[in-house]
């Protein structure tokens, strides 16, 4: 979540998304949230039920789709003709009708004679769009993609697709593109996994926005490609955290953000345990210390120009107030924190106050929710973390340690933490870069994590 800091917004300023959006204000109607439905074949991935153009690039490499997109002939990509490209639902279209040297019929007596595939296997549809590269995950490209899709948020593969190999969801954080996930898809790639991409308007959108969307692009994913219980992964960075655990929400309890929840759960999308790891997200949120009757004011205009996301990070929103409450059955989530910190108003837990880790010691020992909204935060954060026993165990083997501590726990906390879930030695922007050689390399550790057996069920 690069380039924003509550008070200082000279970088958020010239951030080239909102500035765009901001030169069309008058042009643009402001847009309405869509409500979480569930998915119908005319749905996209993610494109809030809008039309796309690029569904004739079957399985085509980005910038050959883009291309395509900008000459108006998207129907000769991939086709070896000058068709000019409608407008059509990214709908998946058979692997045999995506071929252009399908082998004719066989005869009735072939047919016979060859063994047929058991009735009980799938035939699953080709992957019908285009599809991320190595070259193309800057955030121009990322930008260019989303205008040519004309949608919000889509969900869309690195490299070739394979629904055969086990699926792993990236999705990168505020003002920033999946270029910075490059170095974990390529090495989960070389694993024998199948890497989505998230691709999304991450400053203009809220983050619950996106979470709508994401909910939808992944009911349509499994729906469209993988039996019901397959597990899947996700690594989310930053604010791709806050979508990620939006969008489980919207699944597993419609109306959570409203407080008033509604019917038409589909927990996890059909999808068996979801392994979600995220990487420097902001679940505290930030800037407690703004009067917290002057932010109604603030996200009201904060909105007006376009910063959505950065209104729906205060710690005040609506989001976080209620971000917590779904219990999310079937998902493990386990959060690392980068070191050193980077910004002062991004902290992991042992950037606390001594009052408020108090605080937090109070809630793991008798689930006191700390009233301070940030402590508050930090301990269900805590809680939601698949290691959370493992920490309550080992913060009191350290106050077993110091029976004559006056600090209320707090030191036994933070020690208790750093054993339990060590945070990444690098930045914020930069600790998903690969090092090569390095024992603390965070893209080599969440690869072998995932690499490892997904737990039985839910």
């Amino acid at each position: 979540m690069t380039n924003f800091n509550i008070d200082t917004r000279s970088q958020m300023l010239r951030s080239p998304r909102c500035e765009a959006a901001t030169a069309q204000a008058e042009l643009t109607p402001p847009a309405t949230d869509v409500p979480l439905r569930p998915p119908s074949p005319e749905d996209t991935f993610g494109t809030l039920g809008q039309r796309v153009n690029l569904a004739p690039c079957a399985n085509v490499p980005l910038a050959a789709a883009l291309q395509a997109s900008r000459s108006g002939l998207a129907g000769a990509v991939g086709a070896g003709s000058a068709a000019t490209a409608t407008a059509v639902t990214l709908t998946p279209t058979p692997a045999s009708a995506t071929s252009a040297t399908a082998p004719p019929p066989t005869s009735a007596s072939a047919t016979t004679a060859t063994a047929p595939l058991p009735t009980s296997t799938p035939t699953r549809p080709a992957w019908a769009g285009p599809i991320l590269d190595a070259g193309h995950l800057g955030q121009k490209a990322e930008d260019e993609l989303l205008r040519a899709l004309d949608t919000k948020l889509a969900l869309l593969p690195y490299g070739a697709f394979d629904p055969n190999k086990k699926p792993v969801i990236l999705i990168h954080g505020y003002n920033a593109a999946p270029q910075d996930l490059r170095d974990l898809a390529e090495r989960l790639t070389r694993d024998g996994r199948q890497v989505m991409m998230v691709v999304y308007e991450d400053e203009t959108e809220a983050p619950t926005a996106s979470g709508q969307a994401l909910a939808r692009a992944l009911a349509d994913l499994r729906a469209r490609y993988y039996e019901p219980g397959t597990p899947l992964d996700i690594v989310a960075h930053s604010m791709g955290g806050l979508v990620t655990r939006s969008a489980l929400n919207d699944l597993q309890q419609p109306g959570w953000l409203e407080g008033t929840p509604r019917a038409g759960a589909t927990p996890r999308a059909g999808f068996g345990v979801i392994r979600l790891r995220t990487v420097e997200t902001p679940w505290v949120g930030f800037a407690e210390a703004m009067s917290k009757w002057m932010y109604p004011i603030t996200r009201f205009f904060m909105r007006l120009f376009h910063y959505s996301a950065a209104a729906e990070l205060v710690v005040y929103s609506d989001m976080y107030s209620h971000l917590y409450e779904p219990k999310l059955a079937g998902v493990e989530i386990m959060n690392t924190a980068a070191h050193p910190p980077y910004k002062d108003d991004m902290r992991s837990l042992p950037d606390f106050e001594p009052a408020e880790l108090c605080a937090i010691v109070r809630f793991i020992e008798s689930q006191h929710v700390p009233d301070a909204l940030c402590a508050r935060n930090m301990a269900l954060a805590l809680a939601q973390d698949a290691r959370f026993a493992a920490l309550g165990q080992a913060l009191r083997e350290e106050r077993a340690k110091q029976p004559t501590a006056t600090d209320g726990g707090a030191a036994a906390l933070v020690t208790a933490y750093e054993r339990v879930m060590p945070r990444a030695l690098g930045e914020h922007t930069t600790v998903l870069v690969h090092r090569e050689g390095d024992p603390a390399d965070l893209v080599d550790r969440l690869a072998r994590e995932l690499s490892a057996p997904s737990a039985a069920g839910p």
